[in-house]
């Protein structure tokens, strides 16, 4: 993640009264670089679907 633990530990406190450590920063970590991964496989399968093949 771009965000260093101790900002996101302390941007979770300011906001939410939430103390989070370093295996909660890691499971979020994993599941948005999950979701980026299924985006980036499914986009131009959508591309595709939308609009056909493009030709040049």
């Amino acid at each position: 993640m771009v965000m260093a633990v101790k900002q996101f530990q302390k941007l979770f406190r300011t906001a939410a009264g939430l103390n989070v450590d370093k295996n909660d920063i890691k499971r979020l970590s994993n599941f948005i670089n999950e979701r980026l991964a299924d985006l980036l496989l499914l986009g131009p399968k959508v591309r595709k679907l939308r609009y056909g093949a493009i030709s040049s």
